[in-house]
């Protein structure tokens, strides 16, 4: 909704970060193969999975498949830095990718809170929430999937991650 920019169910175009949307946007950066180091984000997947997912046989669950929605938002949010979500944000932005630049400002006009003593919406990425990066990623990741079109996830394919610097680590050089 509006102002705090919390994210629930709907239609097609709603914010819903869905258990769908969000498998598909982990199953995306668990093989891009620009992060620093490689397979990072699969190998921090499993350590998590290994710590929190229930356990099957006495194994835990690792597959996104079988695992509840919340532990993968949970992940998302918890587990990658948040720098790396703002990141990506910008890479779709400036990629020119599936008019990105246009359904960002959109996005934020419609989602973000409102700067203070302003009508206008919030639209830089660092001072939105992970939660609300996540919901135009996985918002414009399903439109584009809907279409056919395979620009959006072969732009997050190229995305390049640094994380050996820390949590502010950014895009590789």
């Amino acid at each position: 909704g509006k102002g705090g920019g919390s994210i629930s169910g709907g239609g097609h175009d709603s914010l819903d970060l869905n258990h769908g949307r969000l498998f598909r946007l982990l199953k995306l950066v668990q093989r891009n193969p620009g992060l620093t180091p490689a397979k990072e984000v699969f190998n921090r997947w499993n350590g998590f999975c290994d710590n929190v997912a229930p356990r099957h046989e006495g194994r835990p669950t690792r597959d996104p498949k079988r695992l509840d929605r919340g532990l993968i938002l949970q992940f998302l949010i918890e587990e990658l830095p948040r720098y790396f979500w703002i990141s990506l944000v910008k890479k779709i932005q400036s990629s020119g990718v599936t008019e990105a630049h246009t359904r960002w400002t959109d996005f934020c006009d419609e989602n973000a809170p409102k700067m203070p003593n302003s009508a206008r919406a919030v639209h830089d990425p660092k001072s939105l929430s992970t939660e609300l990066l996540l919901g135009f990623i996985t918002l414009a990741l399903d439109r584009d999937d809907r279409r056919g079109n395979k620009e959006l996830a072969a732009c997050i394919d190229d995305f390049q991650y640094n994380f050996t610097a820390g949590d502010r680590a950014g895009p590789a050089a």
